[in-house]
């Protein structure tokens, strides 16, 4: 598959994760997709998660935990296979209501026309610090 078309399979999954629609997300992902995000001090979630199971858990522990108050997609690469999102996100953590502002990194790997990998970096220090009741 073009660049191009990798680019238009990453964008529709992230079109459903802003409007809420998990399962639309999830139906863009393979079987076997291998999703790994920063672990971060005080939360429940993060590591690597296997298959659109794991994913699903993924965003049920992230979803309980944090409201996302600001995710805007800044930049998009697209090369061959792979797909970079830069991202400008603010979370409010549920259990200290603090906030965290971040810049996100997503590299996404598409394989056969479904999102195969993909892995989040980002500082987590700030976000951790959002975790921590004063």
């Amino acid at each position: 598959m073009s660049a191009q078309s990798n680019l238009e399979i990453v964008q529709g999954a992230y079109a459903a994760f802003q409007r809420g629609d998990i399962d639309g997300l999830l139906g863009a992902l393979a079987e076997d997709v291998v999703w790994t995000g920063p672990k971060i001090e005080g939360s429940s979630f993060g590591g690597t998660y296997e298959g659109r199971a794991g994913v699903a858990k993924f965003f049920q522990d992230m979803m309980a935990e944090q409201e996302i108050l600001e995710f805007v997609i800044t930049d998009w690469i697209a090369d061959g296979d792979k797909v970079v999102a830069v991202v400008q996100a603010k979370i409010r953590v549920r259990s200290t209501q603090k906030e965290d502002a971040t810049t996100l990194v997503h590299i996404s790997t598409v394989k056969d026309g479904k999102l195969a990998n993909f892995l989040e970096v980002h500082d987590t220090a700030s976000t951790a610090a959002a975790y921590r009741a004063d």
